[in-house]
């Protein structure tokens, strides 16, 4: 199942072109014993947003015309930290972004998962604007 999270965090740098990380829809990966509602994991994704548009914007400076979608598969482990994220779909085609992001969402803390042990797909949009 999957719930739509459209919440998009503008980027402006400074020369009136408009850059927005937009967060997509949550896939839970029904392979696992854990779980935690969808609810639970958009609201800890929307407080570690800025982390993702920080990597965006760093990006953004070495190369202006950037967008694409990243797809990370994120393992939360029994403490409820992140144990793996494994890059599942990447269409921005920049390795440094690919890895700033990466290295974001290992460090993301979430309650512990009901049951245990728990998978989720998360795809992160960036989008080019006028």
């Amino acid at each position: 199942s999957a719930i739509n999270a459209i919440a998009g965090s503008e980027i402006d740098l400074g020369d009136k072109k408009k850059r927005h990380v937009y967060l997509g829809s949550i896939t839970q990966e029904g392979s696992t014993r854990g779980g935690l509602s969808q609810k639970v994991l958009i609201e800890v994704i929307k407080k570690r947003l800025g982390g993702v548009r920080s990597c965006y914007e760093r990006t953004l400076r070495a190369k202006e015309d950037l967008s694409g979608r990243l797809d990370v598969e994120v393992t939360v482990g029994e403490d409820g930290k992140v144990s793996k994220v494994d890059v599942v779909e990447d269409s921005v085609n920049s390795p440094s972004l690919t890895l700033c992001i990466v290295d974001k969402v290992k460090i993301w803390k979430f309650p512990r998962p009901e049951g245990g042990e728990m998978k989720f797909r998360y795809p992160f949009t960036f989008v080019q604007g006028l």
